[in-house]
């Protein structure tokens, strides 16, 4: 027992008839906290701590007391003086006495002892009527440290990953319910408390955006960048339990015109999610130039947009010579300048070694036997423009060369060769 922890002094009486009678209820309090009686098995419930007279127990007036423990049990005395005490007078059946004596502090004769004391304790109350609504992120929150009465509470929360509490501050772990408890074991003077609150933590608002991009018909698709507004404590994306993707309609030949950038599919447990989607905006692509060049001169000159399909110019024509065929050119008009060339053999080279000989023929009857020269050019081998090399093409070669004009004349003019 140690001094009472709220003054005045407020007992209450509330033992019945029977329970005085024992000698465990030798003692008992009773009647208002300011005019306290005191029951004694001898005289009964008639003695008044207040009270004038012979035999009284204290000064007219109301005071307030301290509990003092001493070995027997405890004593009252009043607040703020050294040894104004009540205490049995002459043993267990002496009268009740305010002794302003040193001796109402020892343990010699009977003092007031805790089994011989029945004590009704107060109530308790706590005036916080409920918790004020939270979100994920909050700053902590301070919850009171004592009932209204001044006693220590404990605070308990049912559901650990919603918040915690440690000594008397709330700290919040994860969006979700629990109830946070707080409590009072009592004690001789208050009798145990407990309450309960409802604490609904709501999710933090968390904002994905997209964001905003322009490219050129034709051009690679941009990467689409996320960027997050919102996180607390700290956190990133890898909180995400399921991180968010992002699709666009769009392609790299999409026309030109705008586009949606759609962000979505994030899933948290903390944060409840908000998206903001974004444009692609698809320009008219670049043109660059198209150059033909036969014989290192320019042929012709055209301006293509990036992507147009392209097919090849006409092959020229030039008299006495063959038009090898135009190089390599792209199905479409790629986003750079691009060249194409061509070349003008003799009429009969079929070895191009701008020579027109009878060492052409030779090549020609090489490759009818399975037995080509290395520069041998079928394309030019095909004199009389049949779609075939063979020996009539040779003839031809011969009669070219020695100026005789009455040999078989070509189906089509001699640049006109089929493709092999």
């Amino acid at each position: 027992m140690s001094k009472q922890d709220t003054e005045p002094y407020k007992p209450e009486y509330s033992v019945d008839e029977e329970k005085r009678a024992t000698p465990a209820y030798q003692w008992a309090f009773g009647g208002d906290p300011y005019h306290v009686k005191i029951y004694n098995r001898t005289t009964g419930l008639n003695e008044t701590l207040t009270k004038d007279g012979e035999n009284a127990v204290m000064r007219s007036g109301d005071y307030t007391w301290d509990l003092l423990p001493n070995n027997n049990g405890f004593v009252l005395r009043v607040t703020g003086t050294e040894y104004s005490c009540i205490n049995q007078y002459g043993g267990g059946n002496g009268p009740l006495q305010f002794w302003t004596d040193s001796n109402s502090l020892t343990d010699d004769g009977s003092t007031f002892r805790v089994e011989e004391a029945i004590i009704v304790s107060s109530a308790q109350t706590l005036s916080l009527t409920e918790l004020p609504a939270m979100t994920y992120g909050d700053e902590a929150y301070t919850l009171p440290a004592t009932t209204d009465q001044g006693q220590t509470l404990t605070w308990t929360s049912s559901n650990t990953d919603v918040a915690i509490i440690r000594d008397n501050v709330l700290t919040i772990k994860g969006a979700g319910t629990t109830t946070v408890t707080a409590s009072h074991a009592g004690n001789i003077l208050y009798q145990p408390f407990s309450k309960e609150y409802t604490l609904n933590v709501a999710k933090a608002p968390l904002t994905i955006s997209v964001g905003n991009y322009t490219k050129k018909q034709y051009d690679p698709m941009p990467e689409f960048v996320v960027s997050y507004e919102g996180f607390k404590n700290n956190e990133t994306k890898d909180v995400l339990t399921k991180q968010p993707t992002v699709n666009c309609e769009a392609n790299e030949d999409s026309a030109p015109g705008v586009y949606d950038v759609v962000v979505s599919g994030a899933e948290a447990e903390n944060y409840e999610i908000k998206y903001v989607a974004g444009k692609l905006t698809v320009t008219q692509p670049d043109s660059y130039t198209l150059t033909y060049i036969v014989d290192g001169e320019v042929y012709k000159t055209l301006t293509m947009v990036y992507g147009t399909a392209l097919t090849p110019e006409s092959e020229p024509i030039k008299e006495g010579y063959v038009f090898g065929g135009w190089s390599e050119l792209p199905e479409t008009m790629p986003n750079h300048d691009v060249e194409v060339t061509g070349t003008f053999y003799l009429y009969g080279d079929v070895n191009i070694d701008t020579k027109v000989n009878v060492v052409d023929v030779v090549d020609i009857a090489r490759y009818v036997v399975d037995d080509p020269s290395e520069n041998f050019r079928e394309k030019l081998a095909d004199l009389n423009t049949d779609r075939s090399v063979n020996i009539a093409d040779a003839v031809v070669l011969v009669n070219h060369i020695a100026g005789d004009q009455n040999y078989v004349k070509a189906e089509f003019p001699p640049n006109q060769f089929c493709d092999y």
